[in-house]
């Protein structure tokens, strides 16, 4: 078994070829079983996490930033979808990305009514800032009540 022994925090140290990591923390907060810090997730794995975090967290739900988050929730118990409540989800997740995430460029959303599984799914596709491949992001929100 081979381990890697980090010194004085190398994993964190950026040097000038990586001068523009995006980091954050990895929302499971296991510790490394080598250095013992919390997890993290870097380049567009952590802006993922944080587009996900903005549309699946209702506004009011954060204790200091009750204004935080999207008001997509609202959506899942319409009574008939159609082309007009598509466009009225893509909008709220669209301002709610431009509002709080800035590493974001949101491209294009697709959002379709999965009647059989009583869900609506979305395809968010979106670039980073300063990077020039796309990326993808599905998600998938069920009516539970």
């Amino acid at each position: 078994m081979a381990t890697k022994i980090l010194r004085e925090n190398e994993e964190y140290k950026l040097n000038s070829k990586a001068a523009d990591i995006f980091s954050d923390f990895n929302h499971f907060f296991k510790a490394n079983p080598f250095t013992g810090d919390i997890g993290r997730k870097t380049q567009s794995e952590a802006v993922k996490q944080s587009i996900r975090n903005i549309v699946l967290t209702n506004k009011y739900e954060r204790l200091r930033n009750p204004r935080f988050g999207s008001r997509i929730s609202r959506f899942l118990f319409e009574p008939f979808f159609d082309t007009k409540t598509g466009d009225e989800i893509a909008d709220e997740i669209r301002s709610s990305i431009a509002k709080y995430e800035p590493r974001a460029v949101v491209e294009k959303i697709t959002v379709r009514n999965s009647e059989e599984q009583d869900a609506i799914s979305v395809v968010l596709v979106y670039s980073i800032r300063n990077v020039e491949r796309q990326e993808t992001l599905n998600l998938t929100l069920y009516r539970v009540r």
